[in-house]
């Protein structure tokens, strides 16, 4: 997806050095996705949550993806993940517009950076909003708002998908 190269851009453009801005674009989506963890601090309690932060920083496979294979949109689409999942969460136990609208743009940014690694992760959220439907017994309006908002995200990076499924790498 573009996200990734629009933002090495413009960290090349603060630094000056293209290694310099993927050195820098690496540490900030580390950081970030780490950081995002924090959401479940409420839910989890602040030490579960910053400890689930470092592990997802420090995950082999994340390391591996960013510093190994320097695959920036993959890195970046992992990044999401938990702020997309935390959103997620929230639909399926409080719904609310807000949440709805929150979990969209983040899948809509998801697909932006890497169309392959979201749809991976849109298959797992969504086996994931079945699962818990089965199990919490929460409204079904809950479970339809969640799967809504996750089409809705891809029905918003449609202008950037279609092309490149049809005819572009991706």
């Amino acid at each position: 997806g573009p996200i990734p190269y629009f933002l090495l851009a413009g960290m090349r453009a603060l630094t000056g050095d293209i290694f310099t801005a993927g050195n820098w674009l690496l540490f900030l989506l580390g950081l970030s996705g780490g950081i995002s963890f924090l959401a479940f601090r409420r839910r989890l309690g602040f030490v579960p949550a910053f400890a689930g932060g470092v592990l997802f920083v420090m995950l082999p496979d994340n390391i591996r993806v960013a510093f190994a294979d320097g695959n920036l949109p993959r890195t970046a689409a992992s990044a999401l993940l938990p702020l997309a999942f935390y959103f997620l969460l929230r639909t399926l136990e409080g719904g609310g517009r807000r949440n709805i609208i929150l979990l969209a743009a983040a899948i809509g940014v998801m697909v932006l950076t890497h169309a392959m690694m979201a749809a991976i992760f849109l298959v797992g959220m969504g086996l994931f909003a079945v699962v818990f439907w089965f199990t919490a017994r929460p409204n079904f309006r809950r479970v339809a708002d969640a799967l809504a908002g996750m089409v809705v995200g891809v029905l918003v990076s449609a202008w950037w998908l279609v092309p490149s499924l049809s005819g572009g790498a991706t």
